[in-house]
């Protein structure tokens, strides 16, 4: 009888344990690998004529990432910080003349994963859904010299996106003294925007 009482006790603990226990939290390790890529980095302006620049730096004492593309007069910054089982983006857009602030998420699935696809959630100064604004960023890790945003703009229900491939200063490709401003943003504010949400794409490579 008391070996009977001793294993329905042992089984009651054992299914509390399992029950409570959350599944295994990967953003940390994932995190790291976004921290890794602090520092300088260069691609091919979209308007030609120069090299649009990306700075990456840590800040709030590691725990948020700050990235900056274009200059220290005309950017547009990103903030990336994590929660569990996620990646919360929040960008700070110049798209409109006021601004507007998209928070996008990216869900962990690895700690050593090496893509991120963030996806809208909710904005602040958006006046309408219709109103231009990042809506899907995808960051992809390639190597430590070099890795690619691919980032979908959306406007009045059509999205136009476009890809920036990033090369890190100073690693293997040889990079450029020239910053102009972000000529990006001007160029996608005055392309067309009649493209399929899932099938078109505008590339922007380095050559």
């Amino acid at each position: 009888m008391r070996t009977l009482i001793l294993a329905v006790f042992l089984a009651i603990l054992f299914t509390m344990y399992t029950g409570s226990a959350s599944p295994q939290d990967n953003s940390a390790g994932a995190f790291d690998r976004l921290k890794a890529l602090a520092g300088k980095w260069e691609t091919d302006s979209p308007a030609g004529g120069g090299k649009l620049t990306d700075t990456i730096a840590l800040v709030s004492k590691g725990t948020a990432i700050e990235e900056t593309i274009g200059t220290a007069e005309d950017n547009e910054v990103s903030l990336y910080t994590r929660t569990a089982g996620r990646i919360i983006m929040t960008h700070y857009c110049a798209l409109t003349a006021d601004g507007n602030q998209p928070r996008l998420e990216a869900r962990v699935t690895a700690a050593k994963q090496n893509e991120f696809i963030f996806s809208f959630v909710d904005a602040t100064n958006l006046a309408t859904p219709a109103e231009a604004h990042m809506h899907r960023v995808v960051l992809t890790l390639q190597d430590a010299n070099h890795f690619t945003e691919l980032w979908t703009k959306r406007e009045n229900g059509k999205d136009a996106v476009f890809t920036l491939h990033w090369a890190k200063i100073g690693g293997l490709v040889a990079s450029s003294t020239k910053k102009p401003p972000i000529a990006w943003r001007l160029l996608v504010l005055n392309r067309a925007t009649s493209y399929s949400p899932t099938h078109s794409r505008v590339q922007y490579n380095r050559g």
